[in-house]
């Protein structure tokens, strides 16, 4: 088997098991059955695990050496040191990439913002959950640093995996989730506006209040659930 094979048959299990995650087909505590796994997945014993390190990397999953890997669980004071860290990051990288952006990349911006928005309409909330992941990843990219990108990233998927939790057991036709995608759309297109503008003085500010309204909507959300 050939490096590039090998390598797409790992990606095809780390994002298939993120996402189970996520969506909490595999629950916080859970062990993961690399049998089962297997044979859901069709895929081999060697990605699989190195798909599962990965996930370790990412602190999805949890294990010691020669013991079955779990699904990490998540505590309150977790969840709100992952929102203090979110505001900071997001605050730092927005303001780069307003600086730093360039029109190709203001263009895959407003694209994926598109996509968001016919999500929303559709009331997808996987999709919206993806193209929301994809909308900040490419903000961090723009940025142009690396290192910050790397923090971002790992603290988004933490973070949409919390969003997951919350709103899960949500009716999609709750008039309150339509108002929230609703803030969240406008919200991006004041980033988009910034970003296209190079306005730096506004932008810091309105990356703040985006968190703000997605820790809220988490913490609101989660407030009653025993595990938290």
């Amino acid at each position: 088997m050939n490096k590039e094979i090998k390598e797409n048959l790992v990606d095809k299990a780390y994002n298939a098991l993120k996402k189970m995650i996520i969506i909490q087909e595999i629950k916080p505590g859970e062990y993961l059955n690399e049998k089962l796994l297997m044979s859901e997945l069709n895929i081999g014993r060697t990605p699989l695990r190195q798909a599962i390190l990965l996930l370790k990397n990412d602190n999805f999953v949890e294990g010691q050496p020669n013991k079955s890997p779990y699904v990490k669980e998540f505590s309150l004071g977790e969840a709100k040191e992952l929102f203090e860290t979110l505001m900071i990051i997001e605050k730092n990288i927005t303001f780069l990439a307003t600086l730093r952006i360039t029109q190709r990349e203001l263009e895959k911006i407003k694209k994926t913002q598109r996509s968001i928005d016919r999500a929303i309409h559709d009331k997808l909330f996987w999709k919206i959950t993806d193209h929301n992941l994809e909308f900040h990843r490419l903000i961090a990219e723009a940025s142009g640093n690396r290192f910050l990108r790397k923090v971002h990233q790992d603290i988004r998927l933490q973070a949409e995996r919390l969003s997951y939790v919350a709103v899960k057991g949500e009716s999609i036709n709750n008039p309150a989730i339509d108002d929230h995608n609703q803030k969240i759309s406008e919200q991006h297109q004041n980033i988009i506006n910034c970003l296209e503008n190079h306005d730096t003085k506004r932008i810091e500010n309105i990356a703040i209040d985006h968190v703000k309204l997605f820790r809220d909507r988490i913490f609101n959300s989660l407030k009653d659930l025993s595990h938290l």
